[in-house]
């Protein structure tokens, strides 16, 4: 799990770009060319844990969104069914799969993380919550 405080001005997160830092690492791939570095070969597949909630935007009407997601990353993304969720998974999550050549792979997590990113959180409420924290934090700090 990888968390951050929310910058809205940034075209990524801080936790987006901790993800997309570890996932680069892992798979082994250069991100700046087409082709994956020697370390990675042959087409991979990762596996992203998302509510269901957001699985349901990333699929979009009539499948929109995940098309466009597959059509920009040459990779193929699906929603596993509950019958292939491993025993981890709560009843309200859902796993996004992402199956192809690793710069493929990488740059469908990060569309992917792109289009959460606009349906994780009202963004009108994060000022309210961020002072909610504060506050807590202080209560805490008090006692």
């Amino acid at each position: 799990m990888v968390s951050a405080k929310e910058e809205l001005n940034l075209p990524l997160s801080p936790a987006m770009d901790a993800l997309l830092r570890v996932h680069k690492q892992i798979i082994d791939v250069d991100t700046n060319s087409a082709h994956a570095t020697s370390g990675a070969v042959g087409t991979i597949i990762t596996r992203v844990l998302v509510a269901d909630t957001q699985a349901g935007s990333l699929i979009g009407k009539q499948g929109s969104t995940i098309k466009s997601i597959q059509d920009a990353s040459n990779c193929t993304i699906r929603v596993l069914s509950a019958e292939h969720l491993p025993k981890f998974v709560l009843k309200d999550d859902s796993i996004v799969e992402v199956h192809g050549e690793p710069a493929g792979v990488h740059k469908a997590v990060e569309l992917i993380l792109n289009h959460l990113r606009k349906f994780l959180v009202d963004r009108s409420i994060i000022g309210v919550f961020e002072m909610q924290v504060r506050v807590i934090s202080v209560w805490i700090s008090l006692a």
